[in-house]
């Protein structure tokens, strides 16, 4: 009985150990994605475009825009805020709102500190200041929308599992403790094993749904 004892323990405390890695790796996994560009963050931008005086706008050129394009209506104003990703060759992708916006050019747009060159990719972050940075996102749920993946976030997400999944082994361990010390070694045993299924599942699911 003790051997089936000590391997039930020993299944908790694996699980247990597997879980608190794999949400380090997690993270890990999702900063190497960002260091090889297939994560990415959006950048807020301010357009500041110069065809906004009266005179320009009695011109042809304005006069025959079709302003029902956003990309069209979004060169001919200025100080309006947009997030931009993926430059290239002179433009880049903005997003305005629910529009996705290509080719968008790079030239009017205003960041403001360090985004530019976080923007263009002649910085980027170290691995603390990534996971700052998405947990500070996450927090302003309105700025969501700034990850390129939802993806990107998982690791916090997941960290809500093993907490979850670490105060029920606690409560585990208690009714274990009490049980233990009324000699009521049948119910011991068949919590323990009810303990260690409980663990193997959590794992193999929040691992699943981390993963997937």
């Amino acid at each position: 009985m003790k051997r089936r004892t000590y391997i039930y323990l020993i299944i908790i405390v694996a699980c247990l150990i597997y879980s608190v890695s794999d949400y380090f790796a997690a993270m890990r996994r999702s900063y190497n994605m960002y260091v090889e560009g297939e994560y990415y963050f959006r950048y807020e931008a301010t357009i500041v475009n110069q065809h906004t005086n009266d005179d320009w706008w009695a011109t042809p050129e304005a006069q025959n825009t079709d302003y029902s394009d956003p990309k069209n209506m979004l060169l001919r104003t200025t100080n309006v805020t947009v997030y931009a990703a993926g430059p290239h060759d002179g433009v880049c992708t903005v997003c305005y709102g629910d529009n996705v916006i290509e080719d968008f050019p790079v030239s009017v747009l205003k960041f403001e500190g360090d985004d530019a060159e976080y923007f263009k990719g002649s910085k980027t972050y170290t691995y603390d200041e990534y996971i700052s940075q998405v947990r500070s996102i996450v927090k302003a749920k309105e700025e969501k929308h700034r990850l390129s993946d939802k993806a990107m976030c998982s690791f916090e997400q997941y960290k809500f599992f093993m907490i979850g999944f670490v105060c029920i082994d606690a409560v585990f361990g208690f009714i274990l403790i009490l049980l233990y010390r009324a000699e009521l070694y049948n119910r011991f045993n068949l919590l323990l094993f009810f303990a260690a299924l409980y663990s193997i599942f959590f794992d193999v699911i929040s691992t699943f749904l981390m993963w997937s």
